[in-house]
């Protein structure tokens, strides 16, 4: 049994293997909270108070980000991209697309690219073990501590964030799509 595993089957609450973590992991522990609790309610700050000469019922973060095909098909690829990493690549996928469709068409761009872009992105999970089963391979082999498949993993997701869009954008175009 892996050492992350209670003889009862379960696992070590975070506690608990808190003790196996190195000095280096646990100040990028200690860092990601401080940055987390202090950066999340400053991006909504500044979202909802950024002032863009708009009406205050106009002024969200869809009318900020969601203007152009780029921008749409750069918002599908995020989302989708950050929900697999939680999810399979199927359910990101299935959840991501139907959203994507109605918000390309009504903001007048042909919805068939960004939804690609998030078909795309759906299969872009590197950074948790429960992403993809290969993740979840190479994490149970217990070479490789979760800290760093988090760091290697924001790296490949960003690189696979710009392929995507740069990809898709560049492709339709070729094609004709756009």
């Amino acid at each position: 049994m892996s050492e992350d595993i209670r003889p009862g089957g379960t696992y070590k609450t975070l506690d608990e293997q808190r003790e196996v973590l190195s000095p280096a992991e646990e100040r990028f522990e200690r860092r990601r909270r401080t940055i987390g609790l202090f950066l999340g309610p400053l991006a909504l700050l500044v979202m909802m108070l950024l002032p863009l000469g708009l009406p205050y019922s106009q002024q969200t973060l869809a009318a900020v980000l969601v203007s152009s095909l780029f921008a749409i098909t750069l918002l599908s690829t995020i989302v989708a991209l950050i929900i697999s990493e939680t999810t399979s690549n199927t359910a990101s996928a299935t959840i991501v697309v139907p959203i994507v469709l109605p918000i390309a068409a009504s903001a007048g761009v042909n919805p068939v690219i960004p939804a690609l872009a998030a078909v795309f992105g759906a299969s872009y999970g590197f950074m948790l073990p429960v992403s993809t089963p290969p993740n979840a391979i190479v994490y149970g082999s217990g070479m490789i501590p979760i800290t760093k498949m988090i760091r290697s993993g924001v790296v490949f997701d960003l690189i696979g964030i710009v392929l995507i869009t740069l990809g898709i954008t560049v492709m339709a175009r070729l094609v004709g799509l756009a």
